[in-house]
């Protein structure tokens, strides 16, 4: 049933009753998407990126321009450290994104800048995400991740 928890499947993960035919076309594509997307973002915010980055790659495999997946695939990346997939991940986002105006992939972006030790991109990338969104719900990481950088650089 739609909602239940199966803890042998992701350890805990909502069981989606994922039809693997529709994968092969058969089906309501849409309930599949929408499906595959709420177990990347379950695994993702309880930290398995491993998983995640598995269902973001088979939403992007459905839909290349998609862009949200693009952008949380970029966050996955980054979080296990594979700067380069990140990086390219980001940067096909920004390419489907209807509007490149999202804080959450900027701040991405800035950290991923940071990481690269590319202080003057992640300094406009971070300040970026405050004009975008003044009360961004990380605001505080924000203005730590910017305090640091202008630590190291000054």
């Amino acid at each position: 049933m739609q909602g239940d928890t199966d803890p042998n499947l992701n350890g805990g993960a909502p069981n989606l009753n994922l039809d693997p035919n529709l994968a092969q076309g058969e089906g309501d594509n849409i309930v599949y998407v929408d499906r595959i997307n709420k177990l990347a973002e379950y695994c993702a915010t309880n930290g398995e990126y491993q998983t995640a980055i598995e269902y973001f790659v088979k939403l992007i495999t459905i839909d290349s321009e998609n862009g949200p997946a693009w952008t949380a695939l970029g966050h996955c990346y980054l979080l296990v450290e594979d700067l380069q997939k990140s990086f390219n991940a980001y940067q096909r986002a920004l390419y489907s994104l209807e509007d490149i105006k999202d804080p959450q992939l900027w701040y991405g972006i800035g950290i991923l800048y940071e990481k690269f030790e590319s202080y003057n991109h992640a300094i406009s990338a971070l300040i970026a995400v405050l004009k975008m969104s003044p009360n961004f719900y990380q605001k505080s990481e924000v203005l730590y991740k910017l305090g640091m950088i202008f630590a190291k650089t000054n």
